[in-house]
C-alpha cells in the first residue's frame, strides 16, 4: 500500500517481479481493465487515480480530484471507472 508500486505475480509458482516501481504516493485499490490492458490503480489519500499500461506499467496518464479523502476502490466498466472515497459520500 505505502509507496504506490504494484508487484505483478504467477499464482501457481509464486514467481514475480515489480510492475510499477514505488512513486511515493499509495496504491489502495487496482483494477484490471482487460481489453485495453490498462492497470487502474486508486492512490489512497493522494487523491490520485493513476493508469499504468498493464504490461509494461508505464505511467499512462493521472487523475487528480480535489477534495478527496481517501480514494481506495476502483470498478472499471465499459463506459466509465469509478472510484470510491472511502470518507465522502
Amino acid at each position: 500500500m505505502a509507496g504506490g508500486g504494484v508487484w505483478q505475480a504467477d499464482v501457481r509458482t509464486g514467481q514475480g517481479h515489480v510492475l510499477v516501481a514505488p512513486w511515493g504516493g499509495a496504491a489502495t485499490g487496482v483494477e484490471y481493465e482487460k481489453g485495453a490492458h490498462r492497470l487502474w490503480v486508486a492512490g489512497g489519500p493522494t487523491g490520485t487515480v493513476r493508469v499504468y499500461d498493464a504490461r509494461t506499467g508505464t505511467l499512462l496518464r493521472e487523475y487528480t480530484f480535489p477534495g478527496t479523502v481517501f480514494l481506495n476502490d476502483l470498478v472499471v466498466t465499459k463506459d466509465a471507472v469509478y472510484v470510491t472515497d472511502s470518507f465522502n459520500p
